[in-house]
């Protein structure tokens, strides 16, 4: 399975997922994107599912994300943070 339909898979398709296999995945037409830039977003991930594994990997670079981060927590609603 390609790096962003993991992250797809796992999270949610209501944002774009770019990997840094070149792969993409999830909705074409998201308001957000998240960038996968190392494998070791994707430990992060499958250590601590849900929103501590993506907090990590992005406090650690691992992803970027392309908006405010609250609001792609809130919009994958991710570990209770929801409207």
């Amino acid at each position: 399975m390609l790096v962003a339909a993991v992250f797809a898979t796992a999270i949610g398709d209501t944002a774009r997922f770019r990997g840094y296999d070149g792969s993409v995945a999830g909705s074409t037409d998201a308001k957000i994107e998240v960038t996968i830039n190392t494998p070791d977003a994707l430990t992060h991930l499958i250590r601590s599912p849900g929103g501590l594994g993506l907090a990590r990997a992005y406090i650690n670079g691992d992803i970027t994300v392309d908006g405010p981060l609250y609001d792609t927590l809130r919009t994958l609603q991710v570990d209770g943070v929801r409207e």
